[in-house]
């Protein structure tokens, strides 16, 4: 089995892996990546043809993968639904199928719907089964339900040619399904001739633990008790741990938790994956309706969400008279500034900031806070795994080699794990 690191070995995002094998090839991810804060996604622009993305290096150079060729590869299997891992997945050849989670394929159909300029896959879907085998081609790939920021993210074993090969995709130990990482630690997949480890926090060092969802939701419980105005929780509509964390805190608080059209759709179409998580409908829970969204929805043929979303809607006067016992799921944009407009005044209001720190440099909250002297309270939690997390799954893998992919750090690779192969972007490894 031939292994290449088309991208990730020395950069978090737009991870890209190739394996080769019995005359087969099938790409682990194809992810956009990541933009530099204050910088839009160059998705959002109009993008030239194929050839000149792939000499502008925007796309992997991988024959047979993109639609302006012949397909040459098998299949593209999707780790979990963050751009920086399916983010070019709309550039893949129609005749060759993806694989991926059906909480993945849920995800990319909400992004489809929002997401500004957002293509749809024209290649066919297929759901990769958990904890079974698939056959695809000369290989068969395993699917591991694993705790991470994205719902229904996956690890993957790929078998063949009688070569194992194990790639973390993201992953970590302290989200509300950590058990799900000790379980993996406890019962590792055996046998492993080559593992590709995520390593997006060993920037931070050993010694730097993240706290679990459970202090997140406590962090909020004891904000909300000091609360006298408005509270804000910015957070991803697509952080599902978040989101539960911020219902179980509302709920305990007799607070109201108000979302958006988008985190209601978002939280409806995840529902088939567990009848615990929150909906627009439930007590405690409101919707404040942006026409934005609503057309967006409207325009994707889903009224009869709309129609029955309205029950719960929240009006202006409402969220205003209400304001001191509201948390506010809310985004980074234009809504903010809405919204704080329509309150009487600013005193007292709580800004909550629970997302990843370098999309708050530049943001209209930044400004904002800066403007009127309220400071950001953070309360969040990585989507990935301490190093010292890290060590003990790949010390329970034991994997005959151990490559760094998803880190700006692989030098501090050899220095954390046994048996460490570093490759370089383009690089061919052969098992």
């Amino acid at each position: 089995m031939d292994l290449t690191i088309h991208r990730g070995s020395t950069q978090i995002g737009g991870s890209c892996v190739e394996l080769s094998a019995g005359g087969s090839r099938i790409i682990l991810d194809v992810g956009m990546p990541l933009a530099k804060p204050g910088e839009q996604s160059k998705l959002l622009k109009k993008l030239p043809p194929i050839p000149e993305l792939i000499q502008s290096k925007l796309l992997p150079d991988i024959k047979g993968l993109y639609a302006h060729e012949e397909p040459g590869v098998d299949a593209l299997v999707l780790s979990h639904a963050h751009l920086d891992h399916y983010g070019l997945a709309q550039f893949v050849h129609p005749k060759i199928p993806i694989y991926m989670s059906r909480g993945t394929s849920k995800l990319l159909d909400v992004n489809q719907i929002f997401m500004p300029n957002a293509q749809p896959l024209a290649s066919e879907r297929k759901i990769l089964a958990k904890d079974k085998p698939t056959k695809i081609g000369a290989f068969t790939v395993t699917g591991y339900l694993v705790d991470h920021s994205a719902p229904d993210a996956l690890a993957l074993l790929v078998e063949a040619d009688g070569k194992r090969v194990f790639y973390s995709g993201d992953l970590r130990a302290h989200g509300r399904k950590k058990s799900l990482f000790e379980k993996m630690v406890r019962h590792p997949p055996k046998d492993i001739d080559a593992m590709l480890l995520e390593g997006t926090t060993l920037g931070r060092g050993v010694g730097t633990e993240q706290p679990d969802e459970e202090t997140v939701e406590e962090q909020l419980v004891e904000v909300l008790n000091k609360r006298r105005n408005m509270t804000f929780l910015f957070c991803s509509a697509q952080n599902i741990d978040r989101l539960v964390s911020a219902f179980k805190a509302v709920r305990r608080t007799k607070t109201i938790l108000v979302m958006d059209l988008y985190t209601a759709w978002v939280l409806k179409e995840l529902s088939v994956l567990s009848p615990s998580l929150p909906q627009y409908d439930w007590a405690n829970v409101r919707v404040k309706y942006w026409k934005n969204y609503a057309d967006k929805l409207a325009a994707a043929g889903h009224e009869k969400f709309l129609y029955e979303a309205v029950s719960r809607r929240i009006k202006p006067a409402e969220l205003v008279e209400k304001r001191a016992d509201v948390l506010m799921l809310m985004r980074a944009n234009s809504l903010f500034g809405i919204t704080t407009k329509l309150l009487p005044d600013l005193d007292g209001i709580q800004l909550i900031w629970s997302m990843w720190e370098g999309y708050w440099k530049g943001s209209v909250v930044e400004k904002f806070s800066e403007k009127h002297g309220i400071p950001k309270k953070t309360i969040h939690t990585s989507g990935h795994a301490s190093a010292a997390d890290l060590q003990r799954l790949a010390k329970a893998v034991s994997p005959r080699r151990l490559i760094p992919i998803h880190t700006e750090h692989p030098d501090r690779y050899d220095g954390l794990f046994a048996n460490v192969c570093h490759l370089e972007d383009g690089q061919t490894f052969v098992l």
